[in-house]
């Protein structure tokens, strides 16, 4: 539904021109943060062994044995289920299998596309699911923004903070922000005043070279210094 503002933001630019649902910032990260599923999805096979977080364990004098898996990938690694399309009361409690099957049934709702033969979903299985993933993930890319272009605000702001927070869960179960460090938002220029601003996380000791996975700029370590300035003690902090 194209409108003089992004209905994520709310960021309008400077000439008053209609945007297609949402801007090019919001537009790059959502693309970014669905993008990643399949990855994190797979990295957080490798992170469910027990001690790998404090989850498994056990309550001060407790005698229930910890669980032999920690709960938060293995929910996150779970089997799509039915229910309601995205929603606003749907805060994180969402398996990727799960974001990525309603966000697909929103797409279908909102764009008038054929009904699907659900079956094929019952099955269980990590392989199963990592397959339903990509499937899903290839087919949430494709319709995106024809989906922005004819969603509701409410609509769209559902998907985005669905998969958002997803992707969140999943990148800080993985871990990543632990062993990475964060050098501020990207400051690419994306146009009619409005700057990049997704957060670049590098691996300190092996990176080279950074690219924003919004906008794809790509930042040479001889910026490295100068990115974390620019972020001031934000940089430092941020999550």
């Amino acid at each position: 539904m194209n409108a003089r503002h992004c209905h994520i933001c709310s960021w309008a630019s400077r000439d008053g021109v209609e945007l297609p649902g949402w801007c090019p910032r919001c537009r790059g990260r959502c693309i970014a943060d669905v993008a990643d599923l399949p990855e994190l999805y797979r990295t957080l096979g490798a992170v469910m062994e027990p001690g790998a977080a404090g989850d498994d364990v056990k309550v001060g004098g407790s005698r229930t044995p910890p669980l032999p898996f920690r709960m938060d990938p293995a929910n996150l690694r779970g089997p799509a289920t039915a229910g309601a399309l995205p929603g606003p009361d749907q805060h994180g409690a969402l398996s990727i299998a799960t974001a990525l099957w309603t966000t697909r049934q929103a797409i279908r709702e909102v764009c008038d596309l054929p009904a699907e033969n659900t079956g094929w979903r019952r099955g269980h299985g990590p392989g199963r699911t990592e397959d339903r993933i990509a499937a899903d993930t290839k087919f949430v890319l494709a319709w995106l923004d024809r989906f922005a272009e004819r969603a509701r605000p409410d609509e769209l702001q559902a998907v985005v903070e669905v998969i958002g927070e997803t992707r969140r869960r999943a990148w800080n179960t993985c871990g990543y922000s632990a062993h990475k460090v964060c050098l501020g938002p990207c400051p690419a220029d994306l146009g009619q005043g409005q700057t990049c601003g997704e957060e670049l996380w590098i691996d300190p000791v092996l990176a080279d070279s950074v690219t924003c996975r919004a906008c794809h700029t790509r930042w040479d370590r001889r910026y490295f210094l100068w990115l974390r300035r620019m972020a001031g003690p934000e940089g430092e902090a941020a999550s």
